[in-house]
Formats: structure tokens, C-alpha cells, sequence
């Protein structure tokens, strides 16, 4: 039998413009087209609130079925926030990056919002995917997606365009 395509969508919280949530609505509508005939499409996320894991959220709730929504959300129990800030942020970082590596692993393929400084857990889960030899997708700002081999330099032509620029209000 064959595996479903499970699609990866992360993005940095920087992201969080209304064209950045159309941007991942219009992705996956297009991914959809694409693997419609595959044994099922998973939408593989972080969990995070503000940002594309919660508008790949918002978009598998809205038209499921067909799609599967596999979120990992960071535990936040136990942290000592309020005894030792420092411990508390070092053991969420380590959460998070495990919940990043779960990412990768689970995605067939990752699509990432990055931000212009290009810091962040979104670049700890391109760092995972590139180990785990999965393709990785950068949706830049201005909507054009590009393939990387490295996690940081667009190759080539871009793949696809998720927003019309040319359209002038």
C-alpha cells in the first residue's frame, strides 16, 4: 500500500500577515492537486498560534476531509518559569527542537515560511529535514517558492507563485 503524502508547513512567527495565510491556503490547494491521487494527504505542523502551523491548521479543519491534520505541539508542563527563567527557556528551546526533529521525520516534504533574518525554529527544522534527505521549500516573502539544498540558497527559477503581485488596488 502506499504511504500518504504528508506535507510539512512551518513558518517563522514573523510571518503572520493575512498574504502569508493566504500564501499556505493557496499552497496546499495547489499540493492538493498534485497528490490527489495519493492514499491520503497529511498535514504535518507544529502547533504554533500566529503563524503558518496555525493557517495549515485552520485549512485542514475547513476541508477535511480529505486532509489530516499531525500537530506537535511543544509540552509546556513543568517548565520553572517563574524559579529559573534561564532553565526554563533552555529546556523549552530543547522541547522545541525535538518537536521540530518529529517535524521532519513525519513530513514527506517541508514547506517553510522563513523570516528575513532567517533565525529561529524554523531554521532548526530545515536543518533536520536537509539530514533526513527531505525536500525542502522556502516560501519567501513576496510568495515565490523555491527548492534549497542547503536550507539557505534558493535554486534557480522559483517552482511555484502563491501571490499575484502584478494586480495593483
Amino acid at each position: 500500500m502506499d504511504r500518504p503524502y504528508a506535507v510539512g508547513i512551518v513558518g517563522s512567527r514573523r510571518r503572520n500577515s493575512y498574504s502569508d495565510q493566504i500564501m499556505v491556503y493557496r499552497l496546499l490547494a495547489s499540493l492538493w492537486g498534485e497528490h490527489r491521487g495519493d492514499s491520503g494527504f497529511i498535514i504535518v505542523s507544529g502547533g504554533c498560534a500566529g503563524c503558518a502551523d496555525e493557517y495549515a491548521a485552520k485549512f485542514a479543519a475547513a476541508y477535511k476531509p480529505p486532509f489530516t491534520l499531525v500537530e506537535f505541539p511543544i509540552n509546556r508542563e513543568g517548565l520553572p518559569w517563574k524559579t529559573d527563567r534561564r532553565m526554563a527557556y533552555r529546556e523549552f528551546t530543547q522541547r522545541a527542537y525535538a518537536r521540530n526533529r518529529l517535524i521532519a521525520e513525519k513530513a514527506t516534504e517541508l514547506y517553510c515560511l522563513v523570516a528575513p533574518d532567517r533565525t529561529g525554529g524554523t531554521e532548526n527544522t530545515i536543518k533536520h529535514a536537509l539530514e533526513l534527505r527531505k525536500p525542502v521549500h522556502l516560501v519567501m516573502p513576496d510568495g515565490l517558492v523555491y527548492l534549497t539544498l542547503d536550507g539557505r540558497t534558493p535554486q534557480c527559477e522559483p517552482e511555484r507563485r502563491l501571490l499575484d503581485l502584478s494586480l495593483t488596488g
